[in-house]
């Protein structure tokens, strides 16, 4: 996944290994919860910073907890541009979190598929922060 978020990353490279669990107060979102939450990683790399102090990153699941990505970011202090749960000051337009590649095994010829594209309103954003 690519993500821009809202902040300076300030190391190529990081690893979130927080428990996530529900948020007792609003059943929509999920929270960073030490105590009752379920193991969940994530390995982000900066690809790029933005003078306005705005970065582009590459996250990689290592576990597939809900919203896992976007609680990482907000509470390591990076929220997703856009995201209306976790950054709800952000005025971005649609929440700027992108699945840059997509493959899978065709079901009937079992060749191996991969489709890569970018939306045009994430490469307009990111236009607009470069």
């Amino acid at each position: 996944y690519w993500a821009l978020v809202d902040g300076n990353i300030n190391r190529k490279e990081l690893v979130f290994r927080d428990k996530i669990g529900r948020d007792r107060h609003d059943r929509r979102k999920r929270i960073v919860d030490a105590k009752n939450g379920q193991y969940a990683e994530t390995y982000v790399s900066r690809l790029k910073q933005f003078s306005n102090k705005t970065s582009l990153a590459h996250c990689k699941l290592k576990t597939g907890r809900t919203h896992q990505i976007r609680v990482h970011l907000s509470h390591h202090n990076l929220p997703i541009l856009g995201d209306p749960l976790y950054n709800s000051k952000s005025k971005t337009s649609r929440l700027m979190l992108h699945a840059f590649r997509l493959s899978f095994t065709h079901p009937l010829t079992l060749e191996k598929l991969t489709f890569t594209t970018l939306s045009n309103t994430f490469e307009k954003e990111l236009k607009k922060n470069g």
